[in-house]
């Protein structure tokens, strides 16, 4: 079995960069959501499969991957040391 890694792409939504895949152009859309330590490419093996017959999204999650991690650091000082 061949699989060939669908075409990165990133999107920033704030100041969070975010690394997705958008595959397929039919019938309903599907969303792909990695669990925690995960990344986009957990998908690889059911993403071409699914873009057969839907439009696909798979992302890496905020902290995740190749997206952006400063969020997670900047609320993690923050519960660690409030401000009074």
């Amino acid at each position: 079995m061949s699989t060939q890694t669908p075409e990165v792409q990133y999107t920033k939504v704030g100041q969070i960069n975010t690394r997705f895949w958008a595959l397929g152009d039919k019938g309903s859309t599907v969303l792909l959501i990695h669990g925690i330590g995960g990344s986009l490419e957990d998908w690889i093996l059911n993403a071409d499969a699914l873009a057969k017959h839907h439009r696909v999204y798979a992302l890496d999650l905020v902290g995740s991957g190749h997206s952006d991690k400063h969020f997670f650091t900047d609320c993690l000082y923050l519960v660690f040391f409030p401000t009074a």
